[in-house]
């Protein structure tokens, strides 16, 4: 592990990015895969893996997520990186896609680790009466899938039907699922809402402009984002951001269930009279559709 470099509680390292390459973009770290020198499964399975079936491992989900509702709010847990990128952060990517097309165990060995740890976290929570589950791996670019999608759904879609089973099956109250993956994942949103994911993320204007989605899905899933963080929010102007929460908001009036809010982190660059308009316009959005976005523009007393 280089100087600088810290490991995640997944078992990769990273470090910060080099600041005169990538600025106040903190996100953007270099990655260091731990696995990708392995060869065979006895190499594999010779790590020292933790007992996921160990109580002690789910408890303090459980204990947080009580918490969280005790104050009176909604209690949402983070298991991105549910399957595939956990297994590549690992592995690498390249690694990992020759690991699968080889067929020489490692690569399903890892999903499925993935996989059972994301069920046991899952679980855990539904079992505390959370609310909302965000899973995701990026799985597409802003030209379509980075894989095929008879590939996706060898390998990856099984794997996260078997973690939503694991959060909805037998329990009353089951959490909603959100479903992350960055860029155009149009070809699979018909397999998401056939594994029961209620709510897709980020729906990224740049490669899937809500126009296009929200006609085909909005009466068999509801959408997360929409508020581009490449285009709108970095280079638009306070009256852009309004516009695009308005046109959210029109698709709402339509019957489209949204969580309107930026589709990424806002980077740095991002002008602060954006992010006040961004606050302030999805404050004013009313859902039961009284009153056009128009009128209330023109009236700042609602």
């Amino acid at each position: 592990i280089p100087d600088g470099a810290w490991g995640s509680d997944s078992g990769y390292s990273e470090k910060p990015g080099d600041a005169k390459d990538v600025g106040g973009a903190y996100h953007l770290t270099e990655m260091f895969h731990p696995l990708e020198s392995l060869e065979t499964m006895e190499q594999i399975l010779s790590l020292p893996w933790h007992d996921l079936h160990d109580p002690r491992w789910v408890a303090p989900i459980e204990d947080r997520s009580r918490e969280i509702q005790r104050e009176g709010f909604v209690s949402t847990m983070g298991l991105e990186c549910s399957v595939f990128e956990s297994s590549w952060y690992l592995r690498g990517m390249e690694t990992l896609f020759m690991d699968l097309i080889e067929g020489n165990g490692i690569g399903d060995w890892l999903l499925d680790r993935m996989r059972d740890r994301s069920m046991v976290s899952a679980r855990a929570f539904a079992r505390a009466g959370g609310d909302l589950i965000r899973l995701g791996d990026d799985v597409g670019t802003q030209r379509g899938m980075m894989m095929s999608v008879p590939f996706w759904r060898e390998h990856l879609k099984p794997r996260l039907a078997a973690i939503i089973d694991a959060a909805k099956g037998g329990f009353r109250n089951a959490p909603f699922i959100q479903y992350h993956s960055d860029g155009d994942v149009s070809d699979i949103v018909d397999d998401l809402v056939e594994i029961g994911v209620d709510i897709l993320n980020p729906v990224q204007p740049e490669c899937m402009p809500i126009d296009e989605v929200a006609p085909r899905w909005k009466d068999r899933i509801a959408f997360c984002g929409m508020i581009g963080t490449q285009t709108t929010m970095p280079f638009g102007s306070p009256n852009d951001v309004r516009e695009a929460v308005g046109n959210c908001e029109r698709w709402i009036h339509e019957g489209a269930r949204m969580i309107v809010s930026p589709t990424h982190v806002l980077e740095p660059d991002v002008p602060w009279e954006n992010v006040v308009a961004l606050a302030e316009a999805v404050g004013r959005i009313d859902p039961s559709g009284a009153a056009s976005p128009a009128a209330r523009a023109a009236d700042p007393a609602r």
